[in-house]
């Protein structure tokens, strides 16, 4: 799958905009400052919490977390709020969760960017850029001591994923069949967040239930 090439000029013009502001010194700076990554892979490969829980709150983070979710996400894109870099902030700073950003990142910068903030793993689409760049991409979320998470939509990004030594993914936009199907073109030893037929459950905050071992992927 490819995404309209309207989302990746966005992608570019916003983090250029933010660049203007802090540039990629400074923001490289920052990361390094920034307190110690959590082992984003490491943690939910444990095997100890069933879940990962989009949160839009530092307040939401906390409750996830206290009900059994291994880690936190917070999507950065689209931005349809203007603080959402301070609310992943916030997220990554209330809990001792690693904390999932869901952006669009299509630059080095995004990925420093990320750690600055505080986060503990990026997204990576193969929908967004090429085989090439993405694993350069994936080369730099290490270098920054993150976990690179393909998010992928169908086999073929699958494959892509698969082919670049892929960890971990996220399964979107897939109903239970279509995850199901993808799941079983990849490694067993890697390991798919998906809403249904993952290895590992992603919800969303409105969706938490009392217990997050209550939930079935």
């Amino acid at each position: 799958m490819k995404l309209p090439g309207e989302a990746r000029e966005l992608a570019q013009a916003r983090t250029t905009a933010r660049r203007r502001a802090c540039s990629a010194a400074s923001i490289r700076a920052l990361a390094r400052d920034s307190r110690p990554s959590r082992n984003f892979r490491r943690v939910c490969q444990s095997g100890r919490r069933s879940a990962v829980c989009e949160v839009g709150s530092a307040d939401q983070a906390r409750t996830a977390v206290r009900r059994g979710c291994a880690a936190v996400g917070v999507r950065t894109w689209p931005e349809h709020r203007a603080d959402l870099f301070e609310v992943l902030a916030g997220v990554c700073l209330a809990t001792d969760a690693p904390t999932l950003q869901r952006d669009l990142i299509v630059s080095e910068y995004q990925v420093w960017e990320a750690r600055a903030f505080g986060a503990d793993a990026v997204t990576l689409l193969p929908a967004l850029a090429e085989p090439g760049e993405l694993a350069r991409l994936a080369a730099v979320t290490e270098k920054a001591g993150m976990t690179p998470v393909f998010e992928i939509y169908d086999k073929d990004d699958a494959e892509v994923a698969r082919d670049l030594g892929a960890q971990v993914t996220v399964v979107a936009g897939a109903d239970f069949d279509d995850a199901r199907a993808i799941r079983t073109s990849l490694p067993p030893t890697l390991l798919v967040l998906a809403e249904a037929g993952g290895d590992m459950a992603l919800i969303g905050g409105p969706l938490l239930p009392r217990n997050a071992k209550d939930l079935a992927t």
